[in-house]
């Protein structure tokens, strides 16, 4: 009976999609509306508007790390103080806090010495706290150094593989992500970036030579400045970093495998351009795939697969028991080839954008790629696709998969077309985006808003925003606003880490205002929940985003449909429904 209620609830493409693919669509069993709920507290029903209490890291099955630090109230420092000179210092932590009973995700963690690699002076504890946080839960899906070289040349104060901008770019990451767990975490990210930023300027001005770790540490800086709503900033270090990664031939068209760069290369520098090449790549076209860019070519050189930890100690040090930091293995490797599927999508649609969108892409062409997409979900290994437990970067992965199918289809998805290569009867674009929507819709009925990432990791953004649009376009829906409400609130979990959250969900509201989904005044109130349970104070300089909220309007008019713009365009919809409703709530 079951069995039977389960295929009636499924399209006759769904079914052709489950029985030939299913580790990207495995069958999903019925939920009645009033079980779609998160356990997780709702937005708005925080306590006394305090945010909630820090989730305890669990990683993969492997992996595990205490990191579970009470709140602490950040120290009051001004903007002008903090520019004057980076010097103030974390408050000493208690003896509960002290090194020797904390637990890292790997043990040289406790060797760290922040004064040695920046100006910050950062509490060690605090500051392998907030590296372990990193290392556990981005570090497996963007890898972006090499973790021994770098954690090596991290503790031994060695600069081949670890300098100071390396580090400020990264510490500056990994607080932006341990802000769900502490506060205070918020300013020294921010402080980081700064001591980050005059390294990069004094070495501009003294023209340094280009290198590994540069790359790297632009991109990091990229990415946690795009995080916070630093938009210009962002944008600006990406393209510094690509630029020299392209000068240094990592990818792009000049791109060169390293056996052939230098006859000499020694080993750990091999290892650690390789790495720099995929991971910086990786990330440049997830970003295109947010932001609608072309990308760059791939590297040339082979993906980098297995990264472990010795066992030996350091130099000059007693030996050291590390623990195994496989974390970049399966995951990392996967999302580098699904980064050159995205390369494939994304060079065709958005290399001539002079022209509409339809008139450079065929149906044939995006089926091509979607076939090898699905074609490629049958190898996945099984730790990506069957996990039991699942753990938080699988499902992250997943989330990334469906969100690139969608954006292959999305051109197709309003016309009256039919696949080639499929045997369904129903085998549109539409009906294939549909299930993928709700395989999407089922990892947030699942997992995501309960999971333990899910106030620090941003990737979790994508999934939501794509869901959110499904929803908001799709006007039948039976569950649509119990399903955005989680989206909502799947969202405002990710802030303050990634200041950001705001201007979506302002983008958000835009569209649901438009559609007559949602009244302005009931949009105003969730955004007041979401300020009064997350409320931390904002980047100085305000926030910003140039990706795109409103996906099917950005193939159409981009322009009008990027966070920023939807955010403005918020304003300007609650003040005059305000003002012709009568409506009596506080601007936000």
């Amino acid at each position: 009976m079951a069995q039977q209620q389960m295929t009636k609830n499924r399209s006759e493409f769904e079914i052709e999609l489950t029985s030939t693919h299913p580790s990207a669509y495995p069958s999903i069993k019925p939920t009645a509306p009033s079980t779609v709920q998160s356990s997780s507290s709702s937005v708005g029903n925080s306590d006394e508007g305090k945010p909630s209490e820090p989730p305890v890291l669990t990683a993969s099955p492997e992996v595990k790390s205490s990191l579970h630090q009470s709140k602490r109230n950040r120290p009051s420092i001004s903007k002008s103080d903090a520019d004057l000179e980076i010097s103030y210092t974390i408050r000493k932590s208690s003896s509960d806090d002290s090194a020797a009973s904390r637990s890292y995700c790997d043990d040289r963690l406790h060797l760290l010495n922040v004064g040695r690699r920046s100006k910050v002076q950062a509490d060690n504890v605090f500051a392998a706290s907030a590296l372990s946080l990193y290392l556990v839960a981005e570090h497996p899906l963007f890898g972006f150094f090499d973790l021994d070289l770098f954690l090596d040349d991290l503790i031994a104060v060695k600069t081949q593989f670890c300098t100071s901008i390396l580090f400020n770019a990264v510490m500056f990451r990994a607080c932006q992500m341990y802000t769900a767990m502490d506060s205070r975490a918020l300013e020294y990210g921010r402080a980081f970036q700064m001591d980050a930023q005059k390294l990069w300027e004094a070495g501009s001005s003294n023209q340094q030579p280009d290198s590994l770790t540069s790359v790297t540490a632009l991109h990091l800086l990229s990415l946690g400045c795009l995080c916070e709503g630093k938009n210009e900033e962002g944008l600006k270090y990406l393209a510094d970093g690509t630029s020299m990664g392209e000068r240094m031939q990592l990818f792009g068209a000049t791109a060169v495998p390293s056996d052939l760069h230098t006859n000499d290369l020694a080993g750990n520098e091999a290892k650690a351009r390789t790495q720099c090449a995929w991971s910086t790549y990786t990330w440049l076209m997830i970003h295109a795939l947010f932001y609608h860019s072309p990308g760059i070519s791939p590297p040339k050189d082979q993906i980098p697969k297995l990264i472990t930890a010795h066992s030996n100690g350091l130099t000059g040090t007693n030996e050291v028991e590390r623990s195994t930091t496989n974390f970049v293995d399966q995951t990392f490797e996967n999302m580098c080839k699904l980064a050159v599927f995205i390369h494939e999508m994304t060079s065709n649609y958005y290399k001539k954008m002079g022209r509409p969108l339809m008139s450079r892409i065929s149906l044939d062409s995006a089926e091509s790629v979607y076939q090898k997409v699905l074609a490629w979900s049958n190898i996945l290994p099984e730790a990506l696709t069957r996990a039991d437990p699942p753990f938080d970067h699988m499902v992250i992965f997943q989330s990334l998969y469906h969100m690139t199918i969608l954006d292959i289809l999305r051109p197709f998805t309003n016309a009256d077309l039919h696949f080639r290569t499929f045997s369904a009867s129903d085998c549109t674009p539409e009906s294939a985006s549909r299930v993928s929507i709700k395989q999407l819709k089922h990892i947030i009925r699942t997992y995501a808003l309960d999971c333990k990432s899910r106030e620090y990791n941003n990737w979790w953004h994508g999934l939501y925003l794509c869901v959110a649009n499904a929803l908001l376009n799709d006007p039948e829906e039976t569950e649509r606003r119990v399903y955005f409400e989680l989206c909502v609130q799947g969202i405002s979990n990710l802030y303050p880490s990634a200041q950001v959250a705001k201007v979506m969900l302002q983008g958000l509201f835009s569209m649901a205002i438009e559609k007559h989904f949602l009244s302005a005044a009931e949009c105003a109130a969730l955004l007041d929940q979401f300020r009064d349970q997350r409320g931390l104070v904002e980047s100085p300089e305000g926030l910003h985003g140039t990706f795109f909220v409103d996906q099917n309007l950005s193939l159409t008019d981009p322009s009008k449909a990027t966070a920023a713009e939807l955010a403005d365009k918020f304003e300007e919809l609650f003040l005059f429904n305000r003002f012709t409703s009568g409506d009596d709530f506080e601007n936000t």
